[in-house]
């Protein structure tokens, strides 16, 4: 878990974005961005087997708002960030972790994620 967690972390963004189409980037970036997303899911579902529930929710929120930009609606990615920030103040009194906040900007800034 704790490798996870830090290839979460560590994760930057896509890789080289400056070559959205140069043949020698597409593969690898792709590769690293499916990682990603592989690494999310299991993540959420680890902390959820072992009743990390609010771990679980952050790490699902992350996934669910990076495969909103995928499809092309980013404006769908912010609102679940909004809507999962307030459940979290709410019925858990805390605010969403750092990463979560950081992909919301570069979502916001329409960087790829």
């Amino acid at each position: 878990m704790v490798a996870y967690q830090s290839a979460i972390v560590e994760y930057r963004g896509d890789l080289l974005t400056d070559y959205p189409y140069d043949d020698s980037t597409l593969l690898p970036r792709e590769h690293y961005r499916v990682l990603m997303l592989d690494v999310l899911g299991r993540v959420a579902q680890l902390d959820f087997d072992t009743g990390h529930y609010s771990a679980s929710i952050e790490a699902g929120q992350r996934l669910l708002m990076r495969a909103y930009v995928r499809v092309g609606r980013p404006h769908l990615a912010i609102h679940q960030f909004e809507i999962c920030s307030r459940q979290l103040r709410r019925e858990l009194d805390m605010a969403p972790a750092l990463e979560t906040v950081n992909l919301c900007g570069q979502i916001r800034a329409r960087s790829a994620v």
